[in-house]
């Protein structure tokens, strides 16, 4: 074998051994990519999913608030927290395109709605049960209890 061949020989296996190297790199950089694409849609997907999840905290405690004082501002405070809430879960309705997360999505909305909705349902019946105490309940004590006192100072 001449120089000439053994020279065109060895030139051409590292040559060859390049080619594969840069084709195993190239496909190895577009998993990469790939990879790191998935992962940055998972990772927006969850940051909206951790607002929407605070803002549903924010309603529940408002929520729990108004159960404890029955006072008007804590029902606006949830009305508000409410209002965020929604357009939180529009944002994220939005946002979120992939069919496994869209079915959670959607049973999040259908949850906030009934929570609303359950909400002021709440709301009403107390006004309901305050409206009884005060017009029926209260006024009927008293008047009991003054004709108690009246029997006890009279027997």
């Amino acid at each position: 074998m001449t120089v000439k061949a053994l020279v065109i020989r060895g030139f051409s296996g590292v040559t060859g051994l390049l080619a594969i190297i840069a084709v195993a790199a190239w496909f190895g950089l577009n998993a990469s990519a790939t990879g790191f694409a998935h992962y940055a849609e998972l990772a927006d997907d969850a940051n909206l999913a951790a607002n929407l999840e605070t803002r549903m905290l924010l309603a529940r405690i408002a929520a729990k608030s108004f159960i404890q004082t029955k006072s008007p501002e804590a029902a606006a405070s949830f009305r508000a927290h409410y209002s965020d809430l929604e357009a939180a879960l529009e944002e994220t309705d939005a946002a979120i395109s992939a069919p496994e997360r869209r079915v959670h999505i959607d049973q999040v909305a259908e949850q906030v709605i009934d929570y609303g909705q359950g909400f002021e349902r709440v709301v009403a019946l107390m006004a309901d049960r305050d409206e009884v105490v005060n017009t029926g309940l209260d006024p009927n004590g008293l008047a009991a209890r003054e004709a108690l006192t009246e029997i006890m100072t009279t027997a």
